[in-house]
């Protein structure tokens, strides 16, 4: 029977798919227990869970790294072919990855580099 994936390493799993690093491993500065309506003072925007879905376990891991965003979406909804930090929240009770932001320099992510005492990187 395989062992279970904690939310870090499914997380990492993620990334190595859809927003691969160029080079090296993704350094995790930080990961927390959340819940929805943490989103917006976080910094990952706003989203409104279905009724009974308010209190679902997350787990949010932060990562730093070169992450190639090509495979991510659509090359024309990026702006950008790199970011310096992702953002993962991963769905404990059902086992998936419910949400990512990226972020070239993390100037949108200022909560959470505050949080992994860091400071925005200068891109």
């Amino acid at each position: 029977m395989p062992l279970a994936q904690t939310p870090t390493e499914a997380a990492l799993a993620f990334l190595k798919e859809v927003l691969p690093t160029r080079s090296g491993q993704p350094q995790v500065l930080l990961t927390r227990s959340i819940k929805f309506q943490d989103y917006p003072s976080l910094g990952l925007g706003n989203f409104n869970p279905g009724p009974g879905s308010e209190d679902t376990p997350l787990e949010l891991i932060f990562l730093k790294g070169d992450f190639d965003t090509t495979r991510y979406a659509i090359p024309e909804d990026l702006p950008f072919r790199s970011a310096s930090y992702v953002a993962v929240v991963y769905d404990v009770e059902h086992k998936s990855v419910t949400h990512v932001t990226v972020s070239v320099s993390g100037d949108e992510l200022k909560q959470l580099l505050e949080m992994a005492a860091l400071e925005p990187a200068s891109k």
